[in-house]
């Protein structure tokens, strides 16, 4: 009889073992706790855990995918930023070429031009030197230069010395355009007789070939024009045509171009 009383006793202690486990079951809470009479189920309990770390772990996947995204966008300003920064590099290197290119172009085009040449007159057969701006601009401190004696009229006296004319020995402030410079240089038979002088061994009086230079400065620019002068290519040459002549061609082509631009 006792054996049937204690196995209905463990049956008994299973049987609610097993409804608290599938069945919420009654927890008094202390009053101190908000009191009251709850019911406590553990299965729901810890489905209730799951789901809760199902949700963290979907919320922490949200948020990297958030990151991921701001990540490349921080990304794409970064190379937008630099690639702006290299079109404005480039941008501002070649405007500045431009600019001197654009410099250089009005330098050259209003800067002095310096021309020397050899006017010859068939009635008096005097060879002489010129000396122009044919340029647009302004020559400031020129100075004329000569790199042999050369005697005018073959009369060999210092003061008939190119050399020590005022141009060639003291400097000049200016020389607008426009502006010319003649010297007598020699006649023809005196030339032709050097030529033969020199052939003969004898020293000329004067040389055929010399060089003359100009100095000058332009723009803060320190400027030389040189040019080698043979007086022997002159020989023979038809007369030059007469100051008056260049001037009317010279107001002639004012003239047109004051036209050109009242057009």
């Amino acid at each position: 009889m006792k054996r049937i009383t204690l196995t209905l006793a463990v049956l008994s202690l299973s049987v609610s073992a097993f409804a608290q486990i599938n069945h919420p079951m009654t927890v008094i809470t202390p009053t101190s706790f908000g009191g009251g009479i709850q019911n406590y189920c553990p299965v729901e309990a810890k489905m209730l855990t799951i789901r809760s770390l199902s949700q963290s772990t979907k919320t922490e996947q949200l948020s990297g995918a958030i990151m991921s995204i701001s990540d490349y966008t921080n990304l794409g300003i970064l190379l937008a930023t630099l690639i702006a920064a290299i079109v404005a590099g480039l941008y501002t290197y070649f405007t500045y070429k431009m600019l001197d290119t654009m410099k250089k172009q009005y330098i050259d085009t209003n800067k002095p031009k310096m021309h020397v040449t050899i006017e010859t007159d068939t009635k008096s057969s005097m060879f002489y030197l010129v000396i122009r701006n044919i340029g647009n601009g302004i020559a400031s401190d020129v100075l004329f230069s000569i790199d042999k004696d050369f005697y005018a009229f073959s009369n060999k006296r210092d003061d008939h010395n190119i050399k020590t004319y005022r141009p060639f020995s003291n400097m000049m402030a200016y020389m607008p355009p426009g502006d010319e410079y003649v010297y007598y240089l020699d006649q023809a038979w005196n030339i032709v007789s050097d030529d033969k002088h020199s052939a003969e061994g004898k020293k000329p009086i004067n040389p055929h070939t010399f060089n003359v230079s100009v100095s000058y400065i332009y723009n803060d620019i320190n400027c030389i024009e040189s040019y080698t002068i043979d007086l022997r290519n002159y020989i023979k040459t038809t007369k030059s045509p007469s100051r008056l002549i260049r001037e009317f061609e010279k107001l002639n082509a004012q003239m047109e171009e004051l036209v050109k631009k009242i057009k």
